[in-house]
């Protein structure tokens, strides 16, 4: 079931007609979520998703929800009475800030449970939507035509499949991928990903500064959040134009045989040949540990093993790309892999099955 709210923070009676026990847990969350901003709540919690480690709860003030989300509509130039679609899970922090865009914005949100297939049955055009890059995938497999009425697509939550982004190129859209976390209230970055302006970097929004620390990880610097320093665990460069690319976290780096290797450099290239392959399965890459190497470069797969000679052409095509330290020692198979509640893949769950 879809919700239109058009204006509900400016008349309540509108929200308190809805029959909430008809609504989906994420819309009525959002239901509730309103109701309170439109009383004046001072502080809003959130829960981290737990991909990287032990979910926790968070505190930001309305002062900073509200100037994260000029910071973004300014930025993509989204103006009132534009249709947010909502379909991210409102009790975490991606899909509360798409609420609060919409408050402080003045757009109109239609609001829907979280689903791969969030375009189906639309009351009006959308302007707006935040996916994730399961999502994304998804509705470029099954649903491109209907992908095509969307005018600007954020999406975030996980990295994005370098092998997606040629499928973005020639689309209406304008897709950006997003950089952030529940530490800064999602994106403080964005990185547009077709069109004219295509950028092969992230780039931060305006009054966001980053720098490195000792161990290469990112410090993000932003005065519209209560706590203005956040230091990441993140690996990245700096460009020289004030970008940045991330390598992956540093607690995912393997270390193998003394050679630090980046998982993130081998899922690239993994998808790549998988591509090639015609396969579509999820994967990523991990360190499993290793008498001899202290750890070894694995690569996970979700679904049924593939046939060997298939195997073969994998780990034969990756070789002409990777070196030696970075090849895949191993495939380990899982049916289906464990997911956050924000749909994020949990790998230490996942290599736990």
């Amino acid at each position: 079931m879809q919700v239109y709210v058009q204006g509900a923070w400016r008349n309540p009676e509108t929200l308190g007609s809805l029959n909430q026990a008809s609504l989906g847990e994420s819309t009525q969350h959002a239901v509730n979520f309103i109701r309170a901003w439109n009383e004046g709540k001072s502080s809003f919690e959130f829960q981290t998703s737990g991909s990287t480690g032990t979910p926790k709860r968070m505190t930001f003030s309305r002062r900073s929800l509200e100037n994260s989300a000029r910071l973004t509509l300014r930025s993509l130039g989204l103006q009132p009475g534009m249709n947010a679609l909502v379909t991210l899970d409102t009790r975490f922090v991606a899909g509360a800030m798409m609420l609060v865009r919409g408050l402080v914005g003045d757009l109109n949100l239609i609001l829907q449970e979280p689903s791969s297939h969030p375009l189906q049955q639309l009351p009006g055009p959308v302007h707006f939507l935040a996916l994730v890059p399961l999502q994304l995938k998804t509705l470029l497999q099954e649903s491109r035509q209907e992908l095509d009425q969307v005018a600007t697509v954020i999406i975030g939550g996980a990295p994005l499949e370098d092998e997606l982004i040629p499928w973005l190129e020639n689309m209406h859209p304008q897709f950006y991928a997003t950089y952030g976390m529940t530490e800064t209230l999602t994106h403080i970055a964005l990185r547009k990903l077709n069109g004219p302006g295509k950028q092969n970097a992230i780039y931060p929004l305006p009054g966001v500064h980053i720098s490195l620390d000792e161990r290469g990880c990112l410090i993000i610097e932003a005065g519209h959040l209560d706590t203005s320093r956040v230091v990441t665990n993140d690996l990245a460069i700096l460009t020289p134009d004030g970008g940045f690319q991330i390598l992956g976290r540093a607690d995912e780096v393997i270390n193998s045989g003394g050679v630090k290797v980046h998982p993130r450099a081998v899922e690239a290239a993994t998808g790549q040949v998988l591509k090639s392959l015609s396969i579509t399965s999820r994967f990523f890459v991990a360190g499993i540990p290793d008498p001899l190497l202290h750890e070894k470069v694995c690569l996970v797969m979700e679904g049924t093993p593939l046939p060997s000679d298939t195997e073969h052409q994998l780990l034969d095509r990756l070789r002409d790309q990777l070196n030696k330290y970075e090849l895949p020692r191993q495939i380990i198979y899982r049916m289906k892999f464990a997911e956050t509640a924000t749909q994020k893949i949990d790998k230490r769950a996942t290599l736990a099955i």
